[in-house]
């Protein structure tokens, strides 16, 4: 069989996006080396130690990065230290620099150093939580894809007339509203965490395109969320109490054409897309946010209060929305470009995610591909290196005879409306630590395995001294 295309089928709403977290079942301490002692608060004369245990956690780290000493195993606690002054164990190659220390461990374990700054660790996974395409051809209902069971519904006015077609590829369509009529949903999770909202909207003058906040409450409470365009055509996303802001966009939309909008929320950094482009934003927010258990509407027009005077009316929609979408995560500027492109029928697919370009000798290279656009789509693989192989994403391992970097790679997307392609590189690094260096334990080698970024070896049961020593000068001792 040719596994070199394969179709994706993980999807959501027919966005595949996916996220692999990782998940590590070791403790680690990071030790930092300033001054020729490890940066632990010790005084210069004596080599810092720190204590790591399975049983706890400690660090001590300066900015310019530092070691990290993990242990695996019951029980086990060790420190680690620059070996005295004047000691030969060798001198320090590649990112590695000598280290001794103690252990005990009545069932032994295993015990890594790693060099370099830590890797940050991969975003949890997030999903598309609701999913209102507007692709009805009648009736009152509004299906929110990932919620069937509780579908949203137009109150007022349902449009009569044939609905007109909406944004995207395919037999797609999208919901007219007259300034009378809204949309009610079920929608009710208070978003007060990461979240996106993205929709399609159209239209030539002012309204509100969606609420979320406590009905009838007299005024916005706290958590409450308005997007509206003024009557100047810009829209302003506004979260209401602790932790919100007011965003507001440079592009005008009330120019009859349809415009995409994405509001990015983070407990600290709130963003405002407009076609794609960020137009606005706040950082450093410090206050967490609060959340509003309301049901979201779109369409709806309500009163506002304004300045301790009478309430500031908000006209309701007239005009067209499409495609809304509410994701548990925060989007990137590429995922939120890619839904324009495919919405304008730039692009009938976009990749939207990005590989690992470096790696190590030793690393596992794990790409899954997301891109937004049509509901499956076949890749065709052109140029991968032997390491490397598909198997519902592109993994492998390099090894030392890999160490370089790699042709050009491709992967082509294949559907009905058309292609989509990405193409990169892969620099292949040696193993951090190089050949040459030795542990030992008591003063005997102690067989080791060498890791993308570091060492680990294997502890009897016990305790007793480590070293771990670098390449010497041919005759040293």
């Amino acid at each position: 069989m040719d596994t070199a295309i394969r179709p994706y089928t993980t999807t959501y709403g027919g966005d595949p996006l996916s996220h692999l977290p990782m998940n590590f079942a070791v403790f680690s301490i990071h030790i930092a080396l300033a001054a020729g002692v490890l940066a632990a608060g010790a005084a210069a004369a004596t080599p810092a130690e720190l204590l790591a245990s399975t049983d706890g956690k400690a660090t001590a780290q300066t900015a310019d990065g530092g070691i990290r000493l993990e242990l695996e195993g019951t029980g086990l606690t060790a420190t680690a230290a620059h070996p005295p002054t004047g000691a030969d164990h060798g001198g320090e190659a590649g990112g590695a620099v000598p280290l001794v220390g103690h252990y005990n461990g009545e069932s032994g374990g295993v015990l890594r150093l790693r060099f370099g700054p830590p890797k940050p660790e991969p975003e949890a996974g997030g999903k598309l939580i609701a999913f209102w395409k507007f692709d009805e051809a009648e009736g009152a209902e509004i299906a929110d894809l990932k919620a069937p069971d509780a579908p949203a519904k137009i109150v007022g006015a349902v449009p009569e007339k044939e609905r007109p077609p909406g944004v995207g590829f395919g037999e797609v369509r999208a919901l007219p509203l007259d300034g009378k009529s809204h949309v009610q949903t079920q929608f009710s999770a208070p978003l007060d965490g990461h979240h996106s909202i993205c929709m399609w909207a159209k239209t030539g003058g002012a309204g509100v395109l969606l609420d979320k906040g406590e009905p009838d409450a007299g005024g916005p409470a706290a958590g409450s969320r308005l997007v509206h365009i003024g009557d100047d055509g810009r829209l302003r996303a506004i979260i209401d109490g602790p932790g919100g802001s007011s965003l507001e966009s440079k592009t005008a939309l009330n120019d009859g054409r349809w415009h995409h909008f994405a509001w990015t929320v983070s407990p600290t950094h709130h963003r405002l897309f407009v076609d794609g482009k960020l137009e606005d934003e706040v950082k450093e927010i410090a206050v967490p946010l609060v959340g509003s258990g309301a049901a979201l509407r779109f369409g709806k027009g309500i009163e506002r209060p304004a300045g301790g005077g009478a309430p500031r009316k908000l006209a309701a929609f007239a005009g067209t929305i499409d495609n809304v979408r509410i994701y548990d995560f925060v989007l990137n500027q590429r995922q939120v470009g890619g839904f324009y492109r495919v919405g304008t029928r730039r692009n009938p697919i976009v990749i939207t995610s990005e590989p690992q370009t470096e790696i190590r000798v030793g690393e596992t290279f794990s790409y899954s591909i997301e891109f937004t656009g049509a509901p499956s789509v076949q890749f065709r693989f052109i140029g991968l290196p032997d390491w490397l192989k598909f198997e519902g994403r592109i993994t492998g391992t390099p090894t030392e005879a890999d160490v370089g970097r790699s042709g050009r790679i491709a992967i082509v997307g294949l559907c009905p409306w058309g292609p989509a392609q990405q193409e990169f590189h892969i620099d292949v690094l040696p193993a951090l630590v190089p050949d040459g260096w030795e542990f030992s334990i008591d003063g005997k080698p102690a067989p080791l395995r060498r890791l993308p970024d570091g060492i680990e070896v294997d502890l009897p049961a016990g305790e007793g001294k480590w070293e771990f020593t670098g390449p010497r000068e041919a005759g040293g001792g």
